[in-house]
């Protein structure tokens, strides 16, 4: 991105005639070169910004879900000394492909999956009523216990 603003006094630049300043150095024109000129020194692009955004929102939401800032302190802590566990549960699931295989209008996928990292069974275990015994998932190794982290 071309930058649209130097370094100097914004005044002298400006060109203002009006001494001592009337705004006391606070006119609405020189708020609006400093605040682009502290967006510009960033260096990061309209993209990046929204993306930081973006990223910040999602931030705060996990967050919220952890149970606030404090519990995912205590998270983060626990896992640091071994203390945490993943639990899980088999779930089964029926659902629509999104890009079916070529020739086909619609295609439906099922089975069982890791309700903690989505890891799906092979085909052995195909029917709602076939449900899974293994106590653990082998993708993540979430204790299959009904539980959540």
């Amino acid at each position: 991105m071309e930058r649209l603003t130097f370094e100097g006094n914004f005044c002298d630049i400006a060109q203002c005639r009006e001494l001592p300043c009337p705004y006391n150095r606070a006119c609405s024109q020189r708020k609006v070169w400093e605040r682009l000129k502290a967006y510009e020194d960033t260096g990061l692009t309209p993209e990046e910004v929204s993306a930081l955004i973006k990223d910040w929102s999602d931030l705060r939401t996990t967050i919220g879900e952890c149970g606030g800032i404090d519990r995912l302190r205590e998270l983060a802590e626990a896992d640091r000394d071994g203390r945490v566990e993943a639990h899980g549960r088999w779930e089964w699931f029926d659902e629509e492909t999104e890009t079916p295989s070529e020739g086909y209008e619609r295609e439906w996928e099922w089975g069982w999956r890791c309700s903690h990292c989505g890891e799906e069974l092979p085909d052995d275990y195909d029917g709602p009523d076939d449900s899974p015994t293994f106590r653990f998932c082998y993708n993540c190794g979430a204790k299959m216990d009904g539980g959540n982290i």
